[in-house]
């Protein structure tokens, strides 16, 4: 089965379920949508978000332009991490702790001090990106005009650009 979502005016099409509550920066397909796009696959984004083969350029609605915003600082936010803590050395640091508590004797990737340090890293950084990020959400949802959204969005872009670790 494929699921379906929007995301930064893209399609994306996944073999697996993404986690909204890890990456609320994809936006499910609603049923209609998912039977529009099975039907049209070449459809753009725009003809699937209407469900209308070449609709009328629709401009975004203020929620629209909210939630587009949210989901770039989202993927930001991951992106920042990963300048930290690859995805790999984060799986390679869970398998390893993990073989570790089955079997001490056992030869991992990582020795259990480094796998703790990597993890300890990220959840450190990690806590501090998403909630950087929850205050940015709040923030957008507040909003009112486009001109405070991107100002929002500016702050946060450097926030996240700039981004240290503070030890």
């Amino acid at each position: 089965m494929n699921y379906n979502y929007f995301i930064e005016y893209r399609i994306v099409t996944s073999d697996h379920e993404i986690d909204l509550n890890i990456n609320p920066a994809y936006v499910p397909f609603t049923a209609e949508q998912n039977i529009f796009y099975t039907e049209h696959p070449n459809a753009s984004y725009w003809e699937v978000r209407n469900c209308e083969m070449n609709p009328e350029p629709v401009p975004p609605t203020l929620e629209d332009i909210k939630t587009d915003t949210k989901s770039y600082l989202s993927n930001l936010s991951l992106e920042t991490m990963r300048k930290f803590v690859k995805e790999y050395q984060m799986e390679n640091a869970q398998s390893s702790l993990y073989i570790i508590s089955l079997d001490p004797q056992s030869e991992t990737i990582y020795d259990e001090s480094k796998a703790s340090e990597i993890m300890t890293t990220y959840t450190y950084i990690g806590r501090d990106l998403r909630n950087a990020y929850k205050e940015a959400e709040n923030a957008i949802n507040n909003c009112e005009n486009v001109e405070s959204i991107n100002t929002v969005k500016n702050y946060y872009e450097s926030f996240y650009n700039n981004y240290e670790v503070n030890n």
